[in-house]
């Protein structure tokens, strides 16, 4: 358990086997000063009123005759009673999951935005990890949010979602979000963490007046710093970087970042599987005229892995387009993706054209799929041939006759 109090030597009485601080209610000295709770007792003599203290740890090395410990008041005007640092406590606490922590706000919340609902932080990943976990402040109670991880952030949009989670929040705070996609990341990644709050604004870190250091009479500026392409803020429909941001105080301009980060375990790589399904069979084509297709992709690897595919070779003949040539972050939850394919035929008559069209798993070049392709041009009729179906043609009952001896 943590507190905070008033350290003071008008405060602080030498019993002889121990110091004990007890600062009168009367007193208009703010707090100053946080130490350690350690333990108690109801019948410890202070110079309050009546017994009872906590049993404090400073953090002074072997102060005082306790080597660093000594008794604070149950009665002290701080102690267990201040609204925001009286008494902190960790509960659950749990060993530390995380390798690397990814986050902008070297200070954490100092300030809040109230009108901002939608933010991202932009990172750029230093290893081969995952990311497991995204966390961030609420600045009211019973917020709702949502969770999303990017891969690019190009032409002022996000683009190729990573990772999906929303909640509610009961609690204003610090919260940590576990991801259920988690997202594996290589060296040189750029990633980018989304998070949109229901309610109370995105909480910030920026350049801050702190009142209180150990009691200084004097104010303390405590300078928070950032740069451009770090902290992103959506005004309308459009993304503002936060570094551009105007406050109603010009010194604290270019230092706020959002309070979101990014933790990172273990790199646990998702390994993809492409799959194709199609085939392309053109008869009788014309030349130089065009006709469509289309063939599938799929991800059929592991839950959560992202496939990014492209068309490598296709036939030398013929004039071909693919709408879109190529892929990228398709999870096997995403289903059978369509490419639609034309191709203008080649210039020769009668004659079959064949061939593969390839595609590959840019991440691994020997997952790769083929799609067969056959196309063939009409014979060219000749003159003669044209004119005899033209007389035919004026002549009914002669066709018909022609055509039950030779077309039986």
């Amino acid at each position: 358990m943590g507190t905070a109090f008033c350290y003071s030597g008008a405060y602080m009485h030498n019993f002889g086997s121990y110091y004990a601080h007890y600062q009168p209610p009367s007193s208009s000295s703010e707090p100053n000063h946080a130490v350690a709770i350690c333990g108690w007792d109801d019948n410890k003599i202070t110079m309050a009123p009546q017994p009872g203290a906590w049993l404090c740890k400073n953090s002074w090395g072997n102060w005082g005759p306790e080597h660093g410990f000594f008794w604070i008041s149950y009665y002290d005007k701080w102690c267990g009673q201040h609204p925001e640092m009286g008494a902190v406590s960790f509960q659950d606490v749990e060993f530390e999951p995380f390798g690397t922590f990814y986050y902008h706000d070297y200070h954490g919340w100092r300030d809040t935005i109230s009108d901002i609902s939608e933010a991202f932080n932009a990172f750029t990943a230093t290893g081969d990890e995952t990311l497991l976990a995204v966390s961030f402040f609420t600045a009211v109670d019973d917020v709702d949010y949502v969770v999303k991880v990017y891969d690019r952030f190009e032409g002022n949009q996000l683009l190729d979602e990573l990772s999906f989670k929303s909640g509610n929040i009961q609690y204003y705070g610090y919260h940590t979000i576990d991801l259920d996609d988690p997202v594996s990341l290589t060296s040189g990644d750029d990633f980018y963490v989304y998070v949109q709050l229901s309610a109370g604004g995105h909480p910030i870190d920026r350049t801050s007046d702190v009142p209180v250091l150990l009691g200084s009479s004097s104010r303390v500026i405590v300078k928070s710093d950032a740069n451009p392409g770090e902290s992103f803020y959506k005004s309308g429909s459009t993304w503002l970087d936060l570094y551009d941001y105007s406050f109603s105080d010009p010194s604290w301009d270019g230092s706020a970042n959002f309070c979101i980060k990014a933790m990172t375990g273990e790199y646990i790589p998702k390994i993809p599987d492409l799959n194709c399904k199609g085939q392309l069979k053109w008869t009788n084509v014309k030349s130089e005229t065009e006709v469509v297709g289309n063939f599938t992709v799929e991800n059929i690897g592991e839950a959560g892995s992202n496939l990014d595919w492209e068309v490598s070779d296709y036939p030398d003949w013929g004039i071909w387009s693919f709408n879109p040539i190529n892929g990228y972050n398709l999870k096997p939850e995403d289903g059978l993706f369509t490419v639609e394919v034309s191709v203008v035929a080649p210039k020769e008559k009668n004659k079959k054209f064949t061939g593969e069209i390839k595609i590959v798993n840019k991440e691994n070049i020997n997952d790769f799929e083929i799609i067969t392709v056959t196309l063939t041009t009409p014979k060219t009729k000749i003159f003669y041939f044209d004119l005899f179906e033209q007389i035919l043609d004026r002549f009914p009952a002669f066709k018909k006759l022609v055509s039950s001896l030779f077309f039986k």
